[in-house]
């Protein structure tokens, strides 16, 4: 393969293709475009504040632990999104931020429980693991639309108690009707109590749920997002020794002294659950939060005579069933079933008819959810393959790739730096090389020979640059036949601006010395400091959508000196900066 074919217009190095391609090929960049309850007994449980489950109700679903256990949620507050309840449902990336960094996604923090069961010492759990938990409950108060709860040390004593005694117990007792640690008087009112191997942050999620026949009236939902609830305390022991093999959760949401007065919700006189706008998939699976639907109404309306309806995008409408109404001074609950789950994608409008506001009849209400699977990294990798490959991944390559990615088989730097390692990716460089040069798609057997030489690691980055750039193709093509024109080339395509004098006559008169010779001046050129601060800048622009911070544009230019540009793009693609964007691009 003679020397000809080398001529290549490359700028930042062996190129990327699409809008990496551009910088690392070309200084001039154009960035990317970017059965049901009766309603006595469900009014009687919610005017306590009182009740409890085992999260099964006969119906116990197939959980996996690694997803809703252990891979559960950590005490990270909602730091990407603001204060709470600044949360849009409406923009996916911040229900994306909110379901990884509240939700889901990370271990837990150590409970620290410092109890003893069977000296019916309840203890305490450690302020990490309770802030996960507030984490957690006020993450679903933000997506349904209401105000935070704070966490009361008062209500966390009760909570602890309880779960110290329905553990002595083994069984859901709320408040315990025995008390086996001789505790007199009763602990108050207190929401929401699971026995389960889960405990914490994922215990209130579960608690959410609402599985079992005894509470499709969705008694601790209303509780847990009510507008008017402030406070909050957490109870969790874990297994223990006497023989039970499941811990306990309670969570206190009911001060008895304090009712609870409705403030407006994002939908004003009604919370809906799922909410309205976007709702993770995971959130309506069949271990998730839609095994029934709710909507909490304003205690001035009437929901005895409320119907249910839905609609869906996809057609064939789920049916509403097992409809339950019941009515506190809480507020109005309507609860369903429906007859089958959404898929990813899928929107459903629920309508909720027959209402009286005040005793007169009042228009229906109606809202949208739409189910969004936000465990996937589909954005990334829609992101990553137009930057990195020049196209969308094909359906079957965006599932695989973002399943290996949310189940840890790869991590995105690890999957990212597999695309700059495919034949794909080599093949489009040097076409990419081809075309810039020769003004033509490469023969078979360039293309193959490139192809190995660049994957072998015969040429580095500088290397190749300088031989495309010093080889007879681009000296007597686009480098003007002359030392002189070839150098003013290399200054208007590295450096972007045209030669000075006195830098002129040096740089030709080393490419004539047998010592130096172009591919020598062409290596230099190209591993100068001003071009490569070129290149960093272009890329951050590239994949970052900004120009790089004073601390990063120097480092990254003595980086990509040392290992090479594709370093960078790699580094900047992997970041949580570049996730990020990945999302508003998609």
């Amino acid at each position: 393969m003679g020397r000809k074919i080398w001529g290549a217009r490359l700028v930042a190095g062996v190129a990327l293709v699409a809008s990496v391609a551009a910088v690392l090929a070309d200084t001039a960049y154009a960035a990317p475009p970017v059965a049901a309850t009766s309603g006595a007994a469900a009014a009687s449980a919610v005017a306590t504040g009182v009740v409890g489950s085992d999260g099964s109700g006969g119906k116990r679903p197939n959980v996996d632990p690694a997803r809703l256990g252990p891979r559960s949620v950590q005490g990270r507050k909602l730091s990407a999104l603001g204060a709470a309840g600044s949360l849009d449902p409406a923009v996916a990336k911040q229900v994306l931020l909110a379901w990884n960094d509240v939700w889901w996604g990370v271990d837990p923090p150590d409970m620290g429980f410092t109890g003893d069961v069977a000296a019916c010492n309840e203890g305490t759990t450690s302020a990490d693991w309770r802030s996960a938990e507030l984490d957690t409950l006020n993450g679903l108060r933000d997506l349904a639309g209401v105000g935070p709860v704070a966490e009361q040390p008062a209500s966390d004593v009760l909570a602890q108690r309880a779960a110290l005694l329905m553990a002595r117990t083994n069984a859901l007792l709320s408040p315990p009707g025995v008390d086996p640690c001789g505790q007199s008087g009763a602990l108050g009112a207190f929401l929401g109590s699971v026995k389960e191997w889960w405990l914490g942050p994922a215990a209130i999620i579960w608690e959410a749920e609402e599985y079992g026949v005894d509470f499709q009236w969705a008694t601790r939902r209303q509780l847990m997002l009510h507008p008017g609830v402030q406070t909050v305390g957490f109870g969790d022991v874990p297994p223990w020794s006497g023989g039970y093999q499941d811990g306990y959760n309670a969570t206190y949401l009911r001060d008895p002294a304090v009712a609870p007065t409705w403030t407006a919700s994002r939908n004003g006189s009604f919370v809906p659950w799922p909410n309205s706008g976007l709702v993770p998939i995971p959130l309506s699976e069949p271990w998730g939060l839609l095994d029934r639907g709710s909507v909490i109404f304003d205690p001035q309306y009437g929901v005895s005579g409320a119907a249910v309806s839905i609609t869906s995008s996809a057609g064939g409408a789920p049916v509403a069933t097992d409809v339950t109404r019941t009515s506190s001074d809480l507020g109005g609950v309507v609860a369903w079933t429906p007859t089958r789950l959404p898929t990813a994608g899928e929107s459903w409008t629920v309508t909720v008819s027959g209402l009286l506001l005040n005793g007169v009849a009042t228009p229906d209400v109606s809202w949208t959810s739409t189910f969004q699977d936000l465990t996937f990294d589909s954005p990334l990798v829609k992101a990553a393959y137009l930057d990195f490959l020049g196209r969308a991944p094909a359906q079957s390559e965006l599932e695989f790739q973002s399943m290996a990615l949310w189940n840890g088989l790869v991590d995105r730097e690890g999957f990212l730096r597999s695309l700059a390692n495919s034949d794909e990716w080599l093949s489009a460089i040097v076409t990419k090389m081809y075309q810039d040069t020769l003004g033509r798609a490469p023969d078979a057997a360039g293309l193959s020979t490139w192809v190995s030489w660049i994957r072998s690691g015969r040429f580095t980055v500088a290397q190749a640059a300088a031989l495309f750039y010093s080889s007879d193709e681009f000296y007597l093509g686009l480098g003007g036949g002359t030392l002189s024109s070839w150098v003013t080339a290399l200054y208007a395509k590295l450096l972007g601006r045209a030669p000075d004098a006195a830098g002129l006559a040096a740089w030709v008169s080393w490419a004539s010395q047998p010592g130096y010779g172009k591919p020598w001046v062409a290596e230099q050129f190209y591993q100068s400091l001003e071009s490569r601060l070129t290149r960093v800048r272009n890329l951050y622009q590239a994949l970052l959508g900004r120009d790089p911070d004073p601390t990063g544009w120097p480092y990254w230019a003595d980086v990509i000196a040392r290992s090479g540009d594709i370093e960078l793009a790699v580094s900047l693609a992997s970041s949580r900066e570049y996730y990020l964007r990945s999302w508003d691009r998609f």
